[in-house]
């Protein structure tokens, strides 16, 4: 039937069918690569072990059930790189702080770094403005303020004005 199929046993494990597709966990591939596990089974991944399973893994992609979440695991005190054109555009740190445009936390370093724990954003360049804030069509409030999950504080706009205040109390800036 033009295809050729592995078997253990009895039980076929993968197929190239005929045009070129392969199939493991399935005897009907509908892509280059496809790979089928049950409901409960890793349907995909890719380790840097011999054993795929291990804690100590240093490196693992799986997809654990098609119906969940995909899972990136870096099990090493190490960082994760992400990379366009050969670039390094943003990574996770071993400390957990997401970095963009930089490859080290702290304000020394131009950039955009979120800290592990939330504890901070932080965005940081030489020239030009760090933070944008832009709201399309309507006034209201651009940066709110908060304390234990109440608001202290917000800058806003109001007929296209810089408003600064909590509440009915505040400042509004005007120009002539």
């Amino acid at each position: 039937a033009n295809t050729l199929s592995f078997s253990a046993g009895s039980t076929e494990r993968m197929r190239i069918d005929s045009s070129g597709n392969v199939g493991i966990g399935t005897s009907s591939p509908n892509r280059n690569l496809h790979i089928s596990g049950g409901a409960s089974d890793v349907a995909f991944g890719i380790t840097n072990s011999a054993s795929g399973t291990a804690a100590s893994d240093g490196f693992s992609i799986t997809v654990e059930n098609p119906t969940t979440d995909v899972a990136i695991r870096q099990r090493e005190n190490a960082n994760m790189k992400f990379l366009t054109n050969n670039a390094e555009r943003m990574r996770i740190d071993s400390s957990g702080n997401l970095l963009v445009g930089k490859t080290a936390a702290g304000f020394a370093n131009t950039g955009h770094e979120l800290r592990g724990g939330g504890s901070y954003a932080a965005f940081t360049r030489d020239g030009g403005t760090p933070v944008l804030v832009n709201r399309k069509s309507s006034d209201g409030t651009l940066v709110e303020y908060m304390k234990d999950g109440t608001t202290v504080g917000s800058i806003g706009t109001q007929g296209s004005r810089l408003t600064i205040g909590n509440g009915d109390t505040g400042l509004r800036i005007a120009g002539d």
